[in-house]
């Protein structure tokens, strides 16, 4: 990712919840095969539906999800991303 992308994002605490949660989405990528790019769809959709589970959790019982990293990450162009 691009650090001049994340420097214009957000503020310290953002950044810093937004970088863990790409580490946690690299780790789960990583413990099944080669990555989540490489990884077959229903895996790649299960990682994805396990992380909009936990947000649509938070947003039901009106927690907050200003921290949640799938709720910062829904935001943001995807495609732009991988291309960085």
């Amino acid at each position: 990712m691009s650090t001049s992308m994340l420097a214009d994002w957000g503020d310290d605490e953002q950044r810093q919840m937004f970088t863990a949660g790409l580490a946690m989405w690299t780790s789960a990528a990583a413990q099944h095969w080669e990555g989540i790019l490489s990884r077959a769809r229903a895996s790649s959709k299960r990682i994805v539906e396990d992380l909009d589970y936990e947000l649509a959790r938070l947003r039901d019982t009106k927690s907050d999800t200003s921290k949640n990293f799938f709720q910062a990450m829904s935001g943001l162009d995807v495609d732009r991303l991988l291309h960085l």
